[in-house]
């Protein structure tokens, strides 16, 4: 797969930067990474409201209203009841400052809200960038938000949407066999097999939820799509 900076990493690599970042811990309440890292995008409604962002700062905590023992929060208490972002004017006042200026509560806070920003961008699906888009010369990859919008009037842009969907309901699933078939219909794309060949075109889907099923992508997923 392909990170924000065009760089390709296996997705295993991947994940644990993305736990690292917002968590602060190689692995957090006994989930693998990648486990982990996944499950944010198949159950965002259950993450949303777990405490899962790492806060240190004593004086961002006293700002957020939660005690000095506070660790983590969650996605759900930065946000007030219209849906807004609680910290959306500190942020920008600090941005507008310049670098030199800033305090050590305001570098903080921009640190603290790459983390949030990289949650709900997970929620999104927005960093599993697993999609080249077709004919583009500078090889770029994109998650099925942005995919969906290059390829608006592309027929070919079913295919990613069914390999797409196919994988997200086979994770859910926690089926090994099922991730296992997503997989090759997404390593189809990525190798650049359009139309799927008829036996791909054959492959099932599947579906269900389940937020809390540590280690189920390990064997099946990673070993289909890590070096890719």
């Amino acid at each position: 797969m392909q990170d924000f900076q065009g760089r390709m990493k296996p997705l295993d690599t991947l994940s644990r930067e993305m736990v690292m970042k917002v968590t602060k811990r190689t692995h957090f309440d006994g989930w693998e990474p990648l486990d982990l890292y996944l499950s944010w995008m198949i159950s965002p409604r259950y993450w949303f409201d777990q405490p899962v962002i790492a806060v240190r700062f004593p004086g961002l905590k006293d700002r957020l209203g939660v005690s000095q023992e506070t660790k983590y929060v969650t996605p759900a208490s930065l946000l007030d009841g219209q849906g807004q972002y609680l910290l959306g004017d500190e942020v920008e006042e600090a941005l507008r400052t310049a670098d030199r200026d800033r305090s050590k509560l305001q570098r903080k806070l921009l640190s603290f809200d790459e983390r949030v920003n990289l949650v709900f961008m997970n929620f999104q699906r927005s960093t599993l960038r697993i999609y080249p888009q077709p004919e583009d010369e500078k090889n770029t990859w994109l998650a099925m938000d942005r995919l969906s919008e290059a390829m608006r009037m592309d027929p070919r842009f079913a295919e990613f949407q069914r390999a797409d969907q196919t994988l997200f309901s086979a994770l859910a699933a926690g089926d090994d066999g099922e991730i296992r078939a997503a997989a090759t219909l997404v390593g189809a794309l990525q190798d650049g097999l359009l139309p799927f060949p008829p036996f791909l075109a054959a492959l099932p889907e599947a579906g269900r939820d389940d937020h809390r099923r540590p280690h189920l992508l390990a064997d099946a997923f990673i070993d289909d799509l890590r070096h890719r």
